[in-house]
């Protein structure tokens, strides 16, 4: 089966999307979008399916946008002095996806897929917020969730009519970074110093991310609604996966101050259990 599309979209901006809390209150025009795609699925004769999909999405008329260069959750990112203005042109993302779902048993089942991708913006400017440090950028950066290979694969297990088992594997390769280097300034005091700084806007990449999680849950069908309870170990290989880096600054074997840095990870395994309860009225 072939599957052709085209689509011409205009996004308004919400009211959660005014950077109130940047001094900026203003509205600005609807965002356009546009985007074609085009997908391929085949389903064979024992019930496999394999679907191939291809796209290409422009995007113009574009406001604005507030962000943080460091790759580090903030839940208040507006006074630090990694602050940015960005004033994007365009942007396109363009890529193939492939998906392929089997049952490999009676009880058994498992989904894969793949994608490479690009996902790329043309800005106008980018200036500080915070600090009046120039900056130095690409007019055509990456995004800043610009990941060209991600790949996930799913393994279900079911047992009886109520016991599942799901264990999913999830990577893609690193996000866009920021580096830092040390640069020579003059302190407060008219004396020389060294200052950290910005090497280029998105002009590295962090290390590939990977994550393996397995869910048991039990399902109970009643009158009023099903019942699901389920135990999870989240990244259960406790892989550590960098999602930024701290710079301090620090002395070597010969006294001299240096710049070093530590990677942020996000969490290491995670038990978790819960319950779910789901009704039609």
């Amino acid at each position: 089966m072939l599957r052709v599309g085209w689509g011409q979209y205009r996004q308004i901006q919400g009211i959660d999307e005014v950077a109130a809390l940047n001094a900026d209150n203003r509205y600005f025009p609807s965002e356009v979008s546009g985007q074609w795609t085009a997908g391929l699925e085949q389903r064979f004769s024992r019930g496999d399916l394999l679907r191939v999909e291809t796209y290409f999405k422009k995007g113009s008329n574009l406001r604005p946008v507030y962000r943080n260069w460091k790759s580090g959750v903030d839940a208040f990112p507006e006074p630090n002095e990694d602050r940015i203005l960005v004033f994007p042109k365009k942007t396109t993302s363009k890529g193939v996806e492939l998906y392929y779902d089997r049952k490999l048993a009676e009880r058994l089942s498992m989904r894969a897929s793949y994608a490479l991708s690009v996902a790329d913006e043309e800005v106008e400017r980018i200036v500080n917020v915070n600090t009046p440090d120039p900056l130095t950028y690409d007019t055509k950066p990456p995004i800043p969730q610009d990941q060209r290979h991600a790949a996930n694969v799913d393994f279900t297990y079911r047992w009886r009519s109520s016991w599942s088992i799901n264990g999913s594997l999830v990577y893609h390769s690193g996000w866009p970074a920021t580096l830092e280097r040390f640069v020579q300034v003059t302190n407060a005091d008219g004396e020389p110093d060294f200052a950290v700084r910005p090497i280029k806007l998105y002009g590295a990449r962090l290390p590939g991310y990977l994550r393996f999680d397995v869910r048991a849950t039990r399902r109970w069908t009643t009158s009023r609604g099903d019942i699901r309870l389920f135990a999870e170990l989240v990244n259960l290989t406790n892989h550590s996966n960098v999602f930024g880096y701290d710079y301090f600054k620090t002395l070597d074997d010969r006294g001299g101050i240096v710049l070093a840095r530590d990677p942020e990870t996000w969490f290491t395994i995670l038990p978790s259990i819960g319950v779910a309860w789901s009704t039609s009225f």
